[in-house]
């Protein structure tokens, strides 16, 4: 059998939070982010550069 690299990328802060009306608030994101880091993550969707008025859950991305 050939042997297959796959790559596991975390998407939650990112596409989990801009699915949903309530926005986190940033020092909690950090505690969030920091702890899949330290899970040892390898790979972390953080944010996304979208206007403030279409995805205001990700305002803060910059």
């Amino acid at each position: 059998m050939k042997k297959i690299d796959i790559e596991i990328s975390e998407v939650g802060p990112r596409d989990g939070l801009q699915n949903i009306k309530a926005i986190m608030p940033l020092p909690a994101k950090k505690a969030w982010i920091s702890a899949l880091a330290e899970a040892g993550l390898p790979e972390i969707e953080v944010g996304s550069f979208v206007p403030p008025r279409l995805l205001p859950q990700l305002a803060d991305t910059a």
